[in-house]
């Protein structure tokens, strides 16, 4: 099964921003939320290196 990338933001108590306004995944947030967390993580830093956005 291939996960969104938005997946981990589906549920508030999954997640939630330090104080530099980065998020963060909480303790409440199950396996497959990780997973979904660091393909967008993956996907924003790639956006921000090759200066394209990506869907």
């Amino acid at each position: 099964m291939k996960m969104d990338t938005v997946y981990w933001k589906s549920n508030p108590e999954w997640y939630d921003y330090d104080e530099n306004d980065e998020p963060y995944l909480t303790e409440k947030a199950p396996p497959e939320t990780h997973e979904s967390f660091e393909r967008c993580k993956k996907k924003l830093e790639k956006s921000i290196k090759d200066n394209i956005l990506y869907d």
